[in-house]
């Protein structure tokens, strides 16, 4: 619990003026009696009324286009989730593939350096291909919570971190902008964006999705981050390609808005293709939904272009905010790793990737890249 409690940055936001660090330093004894209040509300199944409160705070997205609703709770039961979610996180760690790019110790760079891989081997295969991104619209707002339990006792997922988060989805919750609070409203769908167990929830429902879009396309590659989902196809005839992007687009679509009951935003569907007048006639006959993009070797993940010939990228492809923010995380850790044992070897194998995402093309050398690119194409 102590431990727990340290790991809550300073700057985390408290609703009822316990911050949750301090908390953790309470002595033995009270940790002891908070547990025990812990371990009734577990076998009562029901979190004290006292604690049911729930504020929605709309933060500005990082792109500077529109807010995010993002739900705090008190500091006890935001506590408390962060003890039951470890084991939320050991299950998507041990159960969800490498396709899954938003589960612990998996980057969006590594689906990156594998695609990198495969097309430098399309390229001297002579090989076509075509990439489709779609995006989920309000994914945290559209899941169902009886298919969240059906797949949750399906996969084995933690039955206390499941009941604990749908009985605290049950909550009225309140909006809060600029200080002003509005009624107490509650929801029968969805989870809450915010939650401890949110992130691994939506690992468990797009596990779903990868399922059942491999079994169905076994020659094409897919890649999920929270709710970006990218998938591509490849063969030698134009041909051929037509119709497994056709056929991998139709997967995508049962099992997302067929099985799950969720939609796309059609306004954010991109088609990136290695060459030109591959699908351009099957867009402008409306086979394909969604906007076609320049024609080379490269990927979009996140709204980021990452050219995969590595060739430098062209100033504004990348938004000068992000690489001095890359730059910035960067220094600090060549510093931290400076005089450790194979503290640089580290560096450059782990920490780099992460701190540079975004602007890694244009300022990694290309042995470097090539290094990664294996590193991470080899990477299970």
């Amino acid at each position: 619990m102590r431990e727990s409690g340290r790991s809550f940055k300073q700057a985390t936001a408290s609703i009822d003026g316990w911050h949750i660090r301090t908390l953790a330093e309470m002595p033995c004894e009270g940790l002891r009696c908070l547990s025990k209040l812990w371990q009734a509300t577990e076998a009562a199944g029901e979190w004290p009324e006292w604690e049911q409160i729930a504020i929605t705070y709309l933060i500005p997205k990082q792109s500077g286009e529109g807010t995010r609703p993002v739900t705090v709770c008190r500091s006890l039961f935001r506590w408390y989730g962060n003890l039951v979610a470890r084991e939320a996180g050991l299950w998507a760690a041990k159960t969800a593939g490498h396709e899954i790019n938003n589960r612990k110790g998996r980057e969006t760079l590594d689906a990156t350096y594998r695609e990198q891989a495969r097309a430098e081997a399309r390229k001297r295969m002579d090989i076509i291909s075509v990439e489709v991104g779609k995006d989920v619209k309000k994914a945290f707002d559209q899941v169902s919570r009886w298919i969240l339990v059906q797949h949750g006792i399906g996969r084995n997922y933690p039955r206390r971190a499941l009941w604990m988060s749908l009985m605290s989805y049950t909550w009225k919750r309140r909006m809060c902008l600029q200080g002003v609070l509005g009624w107490a409203i509650g929801s029968n769908i969805g989870i809450v964006a915010g939650s401890p167990f949110a992130v691994q929830e939506l690992t468990l429902i797009m596990c779903k999705v990868v399922d059942y879009w491999k079994q169905t396309n076994p020659m094409g590659c897919i890649s999920t981050h929270v709710d970006d989902v990218a998938i591509s196809v490849r063969a030698r005839s134009v041909e051929e390609v037509q119709d497994r992007v056709v056929q991998a687009v139709k997967s995508l679509d049962e099992v997302v808005e067929g099985k799950l009951q969720m939609k796309f935003s059609k306004g954010k569907t991109y088609i990136i293709q290695s060459q030109s007048n591959v699908v351009d006639g099957m867009v402008k006959a409306g086979l394909l939904e969604g906007t076609l993009c320049k024609k080379g070797e490269y990927i979009r993940r996140l709204g980021v272009d990452h050219n995969l010939e590595g060739e430098g990228a062209k100033e504004g492809e990348v938004s000068v905010a992000r690489r001095l923010k890359g730059l910035g995380r960067g220094s600090r850790l060549r510093r931290f790793a400076r005089g450790r044992r194979k503290g640089g070897n580290l560096y450059r194998a782990a920490a780099l990737g992460s701190s540079m995402y975004g602007a890694e093309v244009s300022m990694w050398s290309m042995a470097e890249l090539q290094k990664e690119r294996r590193r991470a194409a080899g990477h299970t």
